[in-house]
């Protein structure tokens, strides 16, 4: 009797203590054994969305979701039938062992979603996925999990805090989520709703959640301190700045950064351009990444409205140009209808010239899954004296559940020492996909030849008016036998100038093949028909080229507990119909459970290589390129990283003849052409210790250096020899990002 008095008044005391408190805390040990999950209810109906059959399964994967005033918790169980693979490689990289995915509509307006991913072994990557479906992992959030596993099934806890994230707080928040797990024995991913990211209805298939949320104001301070030896000039420089970011709880945000750093943490891709095209870089630097998405608007060849890696990078349109920056701003405000942002950004001085000042404004508001947006920009450059201001105005409209069209319309004002100019762009896009099978994508644009953004955006090309159009026919589960999946697409291209010059039209038609044993096989034959190349020469005459066929073939292996390989070769006509091939392959290889090692090389050959030389005089060659990566991941426990990468590159060119392009688009043969060979290489060694999942010390060694040889007399060998030896820049690197 005493017995059951005493386990009375215990009980008692247990439910006042569970009333008193709302919840029991979880704890995030990756065991989903608190009293609150025992609570909560499982789902355990999904869908197979990859392949895409939609069959609805009730093993594969469960999971169960709880939410308090701080934040959502997320307890997932995904079943296995064997061992998993294990993969040594970094936080926000994109996996390819199994895994789950957590996406989050958090304004459940059907326009974009945060992302958060954790696999088997406790890695991690999270980003945004925006209104396009397509996933920036520039993105970086403060959120908690762990992983744990027995004979039958591996377990993820995650917590999400809500101020991790931006949107709007009202009386109770409605949200939207997705959760999906790749299965690495089938090769197939499961979802808990009956969609996939190529689908216009994705978002609106989210589940429907709500939530009271309790988001208090508060500040996060990321102070940081660099040094940085140069070996070959013999100098140390010395680094301190720091980041501030300011919530207050109720949809703003405030954040500012003074003297950033560009962080020589990681190594960029070696690359060689002899093209018109700019190369395209991504943003490294936390600041620029934190709540960028509401800037982010985007339109064919590649446009982005704004390119933060501008500020305080190299400027377009004065290639001497280099300041660092000193400051920058950034506020946002999220309402439940429409968003507000604002960037400045102001660069050093030098006693050369003044800095660059950037002014960014953005508003936008949505109805649903609709949104209209107003963007202004502008920059103004002392050195040349110039100022620049793009004023556009964007749409997203959604049709149907399956069909949603993107409009833009952009207008550019330059002025140069006091003389300005001005143009307009615009563009339509739209993809429709009225059966699971079948999807078609267009756009439609029209971009003037002095259409100047690149003060802070990116745009490929401009001068363009073009016509894209997009057929793809998916059969999953085929009836053959030993094939999974056949996919056929067939693309075209339709484009002039505002010279009104014929460009070349392009029609493509590929075949993509997985196969029971999960090869993949890729097919793309390109025609293209004859027309003017008006990139070459900068502007100058364009140059005409005979029609031209290319094919592409890739093979892929499926991922094996040792790793993988693959290998891809492109061939066909180019220049004056001369013969080309481009043939490149990799492996990547789990040596042990903490050491991974890939290795890819590349060859490249024309007999008719055209390269610009200057005005309207143009070179032809016999050319050749070849090129090695190397990198190791070492993972020596749960905080320690070691990485080592290493890349080169060289190229001969055996002269055929220098050219003068006519007016016509002719070219007439002048003289001969001397031979030249290059080489390049750039090796780090890179270890990391993380104190926290946002505070890291980095210590890095690096060097790079590229020679150049104008008559072409050393074999291959020497080439890569002379990249190795010419260390143009040879530095150390220490580096600590704290967190307050």
């Amino acid at each position: 009797m005493a017995n059951l008095i005493i386990m009375k008044y215990f009980t008692i005391f247990y439910v006042v203590l569970f009333i008193s408190f709302g919840v029991q805390a979880i704890v995030i040990d990756g065991k989903i054994n608190e009293n609150n999950w025992l609570n909560t209810q499982v789902q355990s109906s999904n869908y197979e969305v990859s392949p895409l059959t939609f069959n609805r399964k009730h093993d594969n994967f469960s999971y169960q979701v709880f939410t308090s005033k701080t934040g959502i918790y997320i307890g997932l169980i995904a079943r296995k039938t064997n061992n998993l693979r294990l993969r040594t490689q970094e936080n926000d990289t994109e996996f390819s062992n199994d895994h789950f995915q957590i996406m989050l509509d958090m304004k459940n307006n059907a326009q974009d979603a945060y992302v958060f991913a954790v696999n088997h072994q406790g890695k991690y990557f999270d980003g945004v996925l925006n209104i396009d479906r397509d996933l920036d992992l520039d993105w970086n959030a403060q959120w908690e999990y762990a992983v744990s596993a027995d004979d039958r099934s591996w377990y993820a806890e995650v917590f999400i805090p809500w101020n991790t994230m931006s949107f709007s707080i009202e009386e109770q928040n409605r949200f939207g989520i997705y959760i999906s797990r790749f299965d690495e024995s089938s090769n197939s991913t499961y979802a808990s709703s009956a969609a996939t990211t190529s689908m216009n209805s994705f978002y609106q298939q989210f589940t429907s959640y709500s939530a009271t949320v309790d988001n208090p104001a508060k500040w996060d301070l990321f102070p940081y301190v660099s040094w940085n030896r140069d070996f070959e000039e013999g100098i140390n420089n010395s680094s301190i700045g720091t980041e501030i970011y300011w919530q207050s709880g109720a949809g703003q945000k405030l954040s500012a950064t003074i003297n950033p750093d560009f962080g020589q943490i990681e190594s960029d891709e070696l690359v060689v351009n002899f093209s018109a095209i700019e190369t395209f870089s991504s943003e490294k630097r936390p600041f620029f990444n934190d709540n960028q998405s509401i800037f982010n608007v985007q339109g064919p060849e590649d446009l982005n409205l704004v390119h933060t890696p501008r500020i305080g990078g190299k400027s377009f349109f004065d290639k001497s140009y280099s300041n660092e920056l000193d400051s920058a701003v950034k506020y946002t405000i999220n309402q439940p209808n429409f968003d507000v942002g604002l960037i400045s950004a102001f660069e050093s001085s030098t006693s050369e010239n003044r800095g660059r000042d950037f002014f960014v404004l953005r508003g936008q508001y949505s109805l649903g899954p609709n949104k209209i947006g107003i963007s202004l920009n502008q920059v103004d450059t002392p050195s040349i004296n110039r100022g620049s201001t793009v004023a556009s105005t964007d749409m997203h409209y959604v049709v149907s559940e399956d069909t949603s069209l993107n409009f833009g319309v952009i207008r550019t004002k330059s002025e140069v020492n006091d003389v300005s100019q001005h143009d307009t762009g615009w563009w339509v896009t739209g993809s429709s996909d009225i059966t699971e099978q079948h999807s078609h994508e267009f756009s439609l644009f029209s971009y003037g030849d002095n259409l100047e953004l690149n003060d802070i955006g990116y745009v490929k090309r401009i001068n363009r008016k073009q016509f894209e159009y997009e057929y793809q026919f998916k059969i999953p589960n085929t009836p053959i036998e030993q094939i999974r999946d056949i996919a056929f697409a067939i693309e075209s291209e339709f484009k002039t100038n505002f010279q009104n010059e014929k460009l070349p039209r392009v029609i493509k038609a590929g075949l993509e093949i997985v196969t029971d044993s999960e090869f993949e096989y890729e097919l793309e034959l390109k025609f293209i028909s004859s027309g003017f190349d008006d990139l070459t020469t900068r502007g100058n005459h364009s140059i005409w080229f005979a029609s031209s066929e290319k094919f592409n073939f890739k093979v892929a292996s499926p991922e094996y507990f040792w790793g993988k390989y693959e290998a891809e070769i492109e061939a066909g006509k180019e220049g004056w119909d001369g013969q080309f091939y481009n043939f490149e392959a990799s492996i990547v290889h789990q040596f042990s459970q903490n050491i991974n090692l890939s290795l890819a090389i590349s060859q490249y050959n024309s007999d008719s290589w055209i390269d610009w030389d200057e005005e309207n005089i143009i070179n032809e060659y016999n050319f050749t390129e070849q090129g090695i990566e190397f990198s190791l991941n070492y993972q020596i426990d749960d905080t320690q990283e070691l990485r080592l990468k290493f890349e080169t590159l060289i190229g001969k060119a055996n002269g055929i003849g220098n050219y003068i392009v006519k007016s016509d688009g002719f070219a007439e043969y002048q003289d001969t052409i001397d031979d030249f060979a290059f080489s390049e290489s750039a090796f780090q060694l890179r270890y990391k210790y993380a104190l926290s999942k946002l505070t890291a010390l980095y210590l890095s060694y690096a060097f790079a250096g590229d020679y150049e040889d104008e008559y072409a007399e050393f074999g291959k060998r020497n080439l890569y020899t002379k990249a190795i030896k010419t260390k143009d820049d040879n530095s150390l690197f220490a580096k600590i990002r704290l967190h307050y």
